[in-house]
């Protein structure tokens, strides 16, 4: 009974994943248990738990398994998927603190409440979903080498947020689901080759540019019945329409 109850289960100085004296909870973590990661430790198995905080200086590694959330995570020190992959429900939130990174190379993240990047959020050209109806994604950090998807209606970039993609990063609205995305804050584009592409909007979505996109190696894709309403500054070096 007493282990049903919620715990806040934070790692000793040694142990695996799946020992419950590892634990300063006294047990592996249940689904409604959150979990703080106070030095290097792997998931060696599918795990489900409630709230997940990498502290700085600590790696969570996946290890090829897969990670489901119901509230937030938080990224201080590093959590490397290894090729699983992260999910969050019940509107659980992603936030990358600077100096920290969330590698999820090989694998993808489906994330339905709130991101932050204010460290470096990297993959392998791999997709990370955000999948919340009138959600943010916000920050002052880099988004590496990976397909940003923007996967359901009003979710928005707000005003006082920077966000660098880089190396052949590109934001993608409604590659699965219909979609709308509000840019009212920055993307810049310094470190992405001439040529590659920032941005695509495909059928039946649409983008708003109220702020700022800043890209002069970029180009933009619009596919058939998608929209995008220009009400500000936009830098590309080329735009496509299909």
């Amino acid at each position: 009974a007493q282990n049903a109850l919620a715990a806040v289960c934070t790692t000793k100085p040694t142990g695996n994943w799946g020992t419950a004296s590892t634990w300063s909870c006294g047990h592996v973590p249940l689904a409604t248990d959150t979990v703080v990661i106070t030095r290097n430790i792997s998931l060696a198995a599918n795990r489900t738990v409630a709230g997940v905080t990498v502290d700085a200086g600590a790696t969570l590694s996946g290890g090829n398994r897969n990670l489901t959330v119901s509230g937030p995570v938080v990224v201080n020190g590093t959590y490397n998927t290894g090729g699983g992959d992260l999910t969050t429900n019940s509107g659980g939130s992603l936030t990358v603190n600077a100096g920290g990174t969330f590698n999820f190379n090989n694998g993808n993240a489906s994330i339905s409440g709130n991101v932050v990047v204010n460290g470096t959020l990297t993959s392998g050209g791999d997709a990370i979903q955000m999948t919340g109806a009138g959600t943010t994604v916000s920050g002052t950090g880099t988004i590496n080498n990976t397909d940003f998807e923007i996967e359901a209606l009003g979710i928005s970039l707000p005003t006082g947020s920077t966000l660098e993609f880089s190396n052949g990063a590109q934001l993608r609205v409604g590659i699965n689901n219909t979609a709308s995305f509000t840019l009212d804050g920055t993307i810049t584009g310094f470190g992405m080759a001439a040529g590659d592409r920032l941005v695509r909007v495909y059928q039946n979505s649409g983008m708003t540019i109220n702020g700022t996109i800043n890209a002069p190696n970029t180009y933009i894709r619009i596919e058939q019945n998608a929209t995008i309403t220009n009400n500000s500054l936009v830098n590309f070096y080329n735009s496509s329409t299909a």
